[in-house]
């Protein structure tokens, strides 16, 4: 990513893949060629998101999803592979998908969370109802927004 000013282009932050980045013009391969690269052995960002306060960068390897929360007043980052979220008893492993409005947004599989023990006990199912889920495993994902905070 480079910063520009009237005159000046600089680098202003960069991913570093220390080698193992997809091969030069792997966007412009068909999928047969894709496939004879292995992309699960190689480093690639699928997406970048800005707030005032943080980058946020999703990135893959070893086809492994990998997270990079980068903070611009403290100019240091944050690698995770996911969050776990233990509140209100919803025991997931927090996969994000998107930023949005300075949140990290996730979609939980309705079936990951029905086939919790005594999820019906928890505070978060009774607000999961409370908004009108229908607790099956034919019913729509569950979409939370997290605000990370390090």
């Amino acid at each position: 990513m480079y910063q520009v000013t009237n005159d000046t282009i600089l680098p202003y932050l960069f991913v570093d893949f220390a080698g193992f980045g997809l091969p030069q013009g792997y966007c412009y391969m068909d999928y047969d060629q894709q496939r004879a690269v292995d992309v699960n052995t190689m480093a690639y960002l699928s997406n970048a998101y800005e707030s005032n306060e943080y980058f946020y960068f999703k990135w893959g390897y070893k086809n492994r999803i990998r997270n990079n929360l980068w903070s611009k007043a403290k100019q240091k980052g944050i690698d995770f592979y996911w969050l776990y979220d233990d509140l209100d008893g919803l025991n997931q492993y927090i996969s994000f998908s998107k930023w949005e409005d300075g949140k990290l947004l996730a979609m939980f599989n309705s079936v990951d969370i029905m086939t919790q023990d005594d999820i019906e006990k928890e505070k978060i199912y009774v607000k999961l109802v409370e908004k009108g889920w229908i607790p099956d495993e034919n019913s729509n994902p569950i979409i939370a927004l997290y605000e990370i905070d390090y």
